[in-house]
């Protein structure tokens, strides 16, 4: 009897990770790049906007070595045909709230858009909260990531920020992406 209880007990503990409201957004001092993500009701909507325009989008997280320019040079043009603003939707199902900051979406089948001549498809959508420690102290700072398949081949939208720059407490309607 216990065990068929355990059983239930897990079964729906497992539904209430995936209703939880997933709410976050985190935007750069001075406004630059904004990442937002809001639960509607079975939806949740992941956004990038790029406030002083495409040029100033964030391409690239990591070590850049000489040969990586044409690289980068290629993925910036690509990145700046999508525009100041991308969003794409995950189903709740395929979410989940890792803790207050840290959430992660995966869908393969995701919702393919056409912007501007290109098959865009958000197929994985994360945060998580990282530190580092160096000779200054520990430094703590969230990265989040939007992962696109673009004309069949997958890039990440990568962004760092500072904690302080990040809120889980907000209202839908007033952070103008989301409709």
């Amino acid at each position: 009897m216990k065990s068929i209880f355990a059983l239930i007990l897990i079964v729906f503990m497992m539904g209430k990770a995936y209703s939880q409201d997933i709410k976050q957004f985190c935007m750069t001092n001075p406004r630059s790049t904004t990442f937002a993500v809001v639960t509607n009701s079975d939806v949740v909507k992941v956004g990038y906007m790029h406030h002083r325009g495409v040029g100033y989008m964030p391409i690239h997280n990591g070590l850049i070595t000489p040969n990586d320019l044409g690289l980068l040079a290629e993925r910036a043009e690509l990145f700046q045909q999508l525009g100041t603003y991308i969003e794409f939707s995950f189903p709740l199902s395929k979410c989940q709230r890792l803790g207050d900051f840290n959430f992660s979406c995966m869908d393969f089948r995701g919702e393919e858009k056409e912007i501007n001549g290109h098959k865009v498809k958000g197929f994985a959508a994360y945060s998580a909260i990282q530190s580092e420690t160096s000779f200054a102290g520990d430094y703590a700072y969230a990265v989040v990531n939007l992962s696109l398949d673009i004309d069949g081949k997958a890039y990440h939208l990568p962004m760092r920020y500072d904690l302080g720059e990040c809120a889980i407490d907000f209202q839908k309607k007033d952070f103008p992406f989301f409709k």
